[in-house]
């Protein structure tokens, strides 16, 4: 897992996973403090979510952290798959749910 450090922005997608694998997960991030550094979170859509008949989503199981959160953001393993380049700079309007890369992809 790479270093996280105060202010970055933790994006987090998957897909094929049940929400018991969510909740752990999502636990293993907060017993580690990523929580705590993070200034918000992009939450990837989650295509062929199994809730367990909990109705429960992941953005539920985040709600639990006091953070700003996109959700459904498209990305990795989503239609459309777009990719995201990780260790760059992004600025992120919550109100338009929009996320900008601020620096050069390739150098």
């Amino acid at each position: 897992m790479p270093p996280i450090v105060e202010g970055d922005i933790l994006l987090i997608e998957d897909s094929l996973k049940p929400i018991s694998t969510i909740e752990r997960l999502f636990a293993f991030l907060k017993l580690n403090g990523v929580f705590d550094r993070v200034a918000a979170v992009l939450l990837g859509k989650h295509e062929i979510f199994d809730d367990k008949a909990t109705g429960r989503t992941p953005l539920d199981v985040l709600h639990r952290q006091e953070l700003p959160i996109v959700n459904g953001f498209d990305s990795c393993h989503t239609h459309p798959m777009l990719t995201m380049p990780l260790g760059l700079g992004v600025t992120v309007d919550f109100e338009r749910a929009r996320v900008s890369v601020t620096e050069p992809w390739v150098r």
